[in-house]
């Protein structure tokens, strides 16, 4: 059985590069569902807005993952890596 999932989460952010912190965030909410479910398809997209990242996508796979919580988590490594 596949599961359709759809998420939506934002996050405060600083100034930091935002080409690498768009992918990043693609990268890892695309490995952390293939971990799962190397059949998996996942697209996602960031648009950043007044200090915002508005992530939102669609995953279609026979597993779930908390896609917000993968996203905030490597969001605040990359605050981490800018401190």
């Amino acid at each position: 059985m596949i599961n359709q999932t759809s998420f939506f989460t934002s996050k405060l952010i600083n100034n930091i590069d935002i080409d690498r912190c768009n992918q990043a965030i693609i990268e890892s909410i695309q490995e952390e569902i293939r971990k799962k479910d190397p059949e998996s398809k996942v697209k996602c997209t960031i648009h950043l807005k007044d200090r915002f990242a508005f992530i939102y996508g669609e995953i279609i796979a026979d597993s779930t993952i908390d896609a917000s919580s993968v996203a905030i988590n490597r969001i605040n490594n990359l605050f981490q890596n800018y401190s």
